[in-house]
């Protein structure tokens, strides 16, 4: 019989476990909050083994938030390429 951990109350990144949730599958999941306050289900290895850390929120605003410096450090790269004056 596989090992079921007891995870309620543990941290794993931004994630806090509530409790388990409802069998799905074989693999035992947990209902966990994160610090922005979304509740997502994640399954226990995956904690475990730190693939998840945060909701799919988080992940979309680091995203978001490397596009757009990736966005101004290629107009401004432009614009030296451009040789602006006001740049420089």
């Amino acid at each position: 019989m596989p090992r079921i951990y007891e995870m309620k109350g543990k941290v794993f990144g931004r994630l806090t476990v509530i409790d388990r949730a409802v069998h799905e599958d074989r693999n035992a999941s947990w209902n966990c909050q994160c610090t922005c306050g979304n509740t997502v289900r994640v399954l226990g290895y995956s904690l475990r083994r730190g693939d998840t850390k945060s909701c799919e929120y988080f992940h979309r605003e680091l995203s978001r938030k490397k596009n757009k410096a990736r966005t101004i450090r290629r107009s401004r790269y432009n614009a030296l390429d451009k040789c602006d004056p006001d740049i420089l």
